[in-house]
């Protein structure tokens, strides 16, 4: 199988929808964006022994597919519980690790040890995507309860680096 199709030597692209849409449409920076996230988590996984922690961020790889399916495709399919329902587990799992971390003093400076610095790098890229998710001009109602999702999930992924820390 040739995985190179030469539809996009033009600058154009297909959405997970299937529009075709320019290179430089914020859609598609948002979605690579989304991409490079989840392929630093798996650098995270890679980098841990945690059953447990390795399950959640692989269930985060997978919602990151369905926010880059509710930024590119229409109509609406019916995301916007799915991802409320999961911005309501991130916080019980914020607040639970929040117990397990000393107090915040307001400044970290990563890069205690690798899989504490590829989780800032990972929140860090999660913020970039939650930026380029506003960006976007239409904002349905599925579209704005993936940000609250990024939102919540770049807070997990600075509790996780620095429960990490330890």
């Amino acid at each position: 199988m040739k995985i190179y199709t030469r539809c996009g030597d033009g600058g154009e692209t297909s959405l997970p929808g299937g529009e075709r849409v320019g290179k430089d449409d914020v859609r598609v920076e948002c979605l690579g964006c989304l991409d490079e996230l989840s392929a630093h988590i798996g650098v995270l996984e890679a980098q841990i022994s945690d059953a447990q922690l390795e399950d959640h961020l692989q269930g985060v790889q997978r919602n990151l597919f369905k926010v880059g399916v509710s930024l590119s495709c229409n109509p609406a399919l019916g995301l916007v519980e799915f991802f409320d329902l999961e911005a309501q587990l991130l916080e019980q799992a914020i607040d639970a690790l929040s117990e397990l971390v000393p107090p915040f003093d307001g400044f970290v400076l990563p890069g205690k040890n690798l899989p504490s610095a590829q989780a800032h790098v990972c929140r860090t890229v999660c913020r970039r995507a939650e930026r380029c998710l506003a960006s976007v001009g239409e904002r349905t109602a599925e579209l704005a309860a993936a940000m609250k999702y990024m939102n919540r999930l770049s807070d997990w992924l600075f509790l996780v680096a620095r429960r990490l820390e330890e």
